[in-house]
């Protein structure tokens, strides 16, 4: 009869073990699960930063066709302003067409001055925002780098550490399967014998 209550306490500690084996497998596979969801987060981070430099570069594309038809306004009003003093010559309003031609150039002047101060303004920005989002950037992928390996690294321990415990648990079980099978060889050729 004890040796019966022996190999019954035996096979429920069998059983504790593989239980336990099973759940640091599982801690195992958890671990994993979360450092590839970490590394989706990063590349959305790095996603969302490369849509935002997209935007500062139409931005400056936007900036530079202004530039562009404000030069076009100026040649033909440059133009206009010849065909005025030609008609002039042949005797039409030279004076009150002139006077439209000054104040029209005069306010495109002031237009373009305005233009280019907000240009190289919107450009001073967009530069400042550049650089600042270059250094934020630098800054981000040290830190994601270091986070990066120090949860490789912690994840690497973990692994190891758990891995090292399940392969100990495992010879303990295998050597308690062992010893239990020969207890119970015993027990069995002791009740023959007896």
């Amino acid at each position: 009869v004890s040796g019966r209550d022996e190999a019954a306490r035996m096979q429920a500690q069998n059983e504790m073990l593989e239980s336990m084996v099973t759940q640091l497998k599982t801690q195992v596979s958890q671990q994993e699960d979360k450092l590839q969801l970490e590394e989706k987060a990063r590349q959305e981070l790095e996603d969302m930063l490369l849509r935002i430099e997209k935007h500062f570069k139409a931005e400056q594309a936007a900036r530079r066709k202004a530039e562009e038809s404000l030069s076009v306004a100026q040649e033909e009003l440059n133009l206009e302003r010849m065909q005025v003093v030609e008609a002039a010559q042949l005797g039409k309003h030279y004076n009150a067409e002139l006077a439209k031609i000054e104040a029209k150039r005069t306010f495109l002047e002031e237009e373009k001055n305005r233009m280019e101060a907000e240009v190289s303004s919107a450009r001073a920005h967009v530069e400042s925002v550049q650089s600042q989002l270059r250094k934020e950037q630098e800054t981000l992928d040290m830190k994601l780098e270091v986070e990066r390996m120090r949860l490789e690294a912690q994840r690497q321990t973990e692994v190891d550490k758990l891995q090292s415990e399940v392969d100990r648990l495992q010879d303990e079980l295998n050597h308690r399967k062992r010893q239990t099978g020969a207890d119970m060889a015993r027990w069995k050729s002791q009740a023959e014998a007896a």
